[in-house]
C-alpha cells in the first residue's frame, strides 16, 4: 500500500511519527491512511502552527461528528497518539487523552447458512466476463478461502505464489494484523481448489514464486475494489439482503463459529481450543477472538442436549 503524502504544516512530524510507529513493529498502513485526512484538514484550514493547540483538534473532532461511531474512533485514535509523540518534542503542544464516542453495543456479524454459502460459490462459478478468464476461479477460490480459514480480505489479496503450499496443506500469512506472521491450515477440500486455480493460473500467467497469487485477466495483482464490486453483485444475485450488508468480514466469523461447532461434535475441549482459534486468526490472545464466538443454531442445540445428558446421569446416580 503507498503511503499517504503528507501535506500541512506537520508533514515532516507525520512522516516521522509513522516511521517510529513502524520501527516499534505496527505496519501503520490504515493509521497512516486516517493521519492522511487530519493532515488534509489541517492544510485545508491553513493551520500554520508547528505543534497543536485545543481549538484546532477540537475543531477536527466536530467535523468527524457524520462518520459512524467506529469509523470516527478510529480517525481520531489516530490524532490522539500523533498528539502525545509532538508532545515529546513541543511541550505546549495539546494532548487529546480521550475520546467519548460510544461504540454500537451490538456486534454486527451475519453467520450465513449452507445455503447461502453454497450460492455464493455457485455464482462465481457463472462469471464468465471476460471471455476465458481466470475471473469466475479467482472469486470462487476467494470466497472459499475466506470462508474456511478465516483470513483477512486482505491478508488473501496480498499473498503470493509461494506463500500457499499445497504440499503440506499451508498457507503462510506474511504480516498480518499487527505485523505477525502466521501459518493457517487448510482443509483437503480447499487444497483440491487451490491446485486447480494454480494450474490454470499457471497455464494462463507464468510467474515466479514472488508474483501475487490472485491476478486479474491481465495479469495484475487483484485489488479490494475490483472483489468487492463482485461480492455486491453475488449476495445481491443470491438475495442475501440483510441489513448491514454482508461484508467479507462475516466469513471470520463463520469460520469462527464453525471451528467451535466442529468441535463440539468432536467433544473437544472449547476452552483449550480457544488458542489454537486465535493463533489461526492471528489474534494477539484469545479476548480478541471472543468477539467471534456466536452461539449458532448446533451449538445452541447441543449445548442442550449436553447439558440433558449431564442431568439425567446426575439423576440416576442419586
Amino acid at each position: 500500500m503507498k503511503d499517504k503524502q503528507f501535506v500541512s504544516i506537520l508533514r515532516d512530524s507525520m512522516t516521522n511519527f509513522v516511521e517510529f510507529k513502524r520501527v516499534q513493529g505496527f505496519d501503520y498502513n490504515a493509521q497512516n491512511v486516517n493521519l492522511g485526512y487530519f493532515d488534509r484538514f489541517l492544510y485545508e484550514q491553513n493551520y500554520r502552527k508547528e505543534w497543536l493547540d485545543q481549538t484546532i483538534v477540537n475543531t477536527y473532532i466536530e467535523k468527524t461528528a457524520h462518520l459512524a461511531p467506529n469509523t470516527r474512533i478510529s480517525v481520531i485514535s489516530i490524532v490522539r497518539v500523533f498528539s502525545r509523540y509532538l508532545h515529546h518534542f513541543f511541550p505546549q503542544s495539546y494532548v487529546l487523552h480521550d475520546i467519548s464516542i460510544k461504540r454500537p453495543t451490538k456486534r454486527r456479524y451475519h453467520l450465513l447458512s449452507p445455503k447461502e454459502i453454497k450460492g455464493l460459490l455457485a455464482y462465481a462459478k457463472t462469471i464468465t466476463m471476460p471471455k476465458d478468464s481466470l475471473r469466475s476461479f479467482t472469486f470462487h477460490l476467494l470466497l472459499g478461502l475466506l470462508y474456511t480459514t478465516g483470513l483477512r480480505i486482505n491478508e488473501a489479496l496480498s499473498l503470493t505464489m509461494k506463500d500457499v503450499n499445497i504440499q503440506t496443506s499451508t498457507i503462510f500469512v506474511r504480516k498480518g494484523k499487527f505485523s505477525k506472521d502466521r501459518y493457517v491450515m487448510m482443509h483437503h477440500s480447499t487444497c483440491k481448489m487451490v491446485k486447480e486455480y494454480i494450474s490454470k493460473r499457471m497455464y494462463s500467467k507464468p510467474c515466479d514464486e514472488d508474483d501475487p497469487f490472485f491476478i486479474t485477466s491481465s495479469g495484475k495483482p487483484l485489488t479490494y475494489k475490483t472483489v468487492s464490486y463482485m461480492f455486491q453483485c453475488a449476495i445481491k444475485k443470491c438475495g442475501i439482503l440483510v441489513k448491514p450488508k454482508l461484508r467479507f468480514h462475516d466469513f471470520r466469523h463463520n469460520y469462527a463459529c464453525n471451528c467451535l461447532a466442529k468441535w463440539y461434535r468432536e467433544g473437544k475441549n472449547i476452552n483449550a481450543m480457544l488458542p489454537i482459534l486465535a493463533t489461526s486468526l492471528g489474534h494477539v490472545d484469545i479476548r480478541g477472538t471472543q468477539i467471534y464466538l456466536h452461539t449458532s443454531e448446533y451449538i445452541r442445540e447441543e449445548v442442550a442436549q449436553r447439558f440433558h445428558q449431564f442431568f439425567k446421569k446426575n439423576r440416576k446416580e442419586r
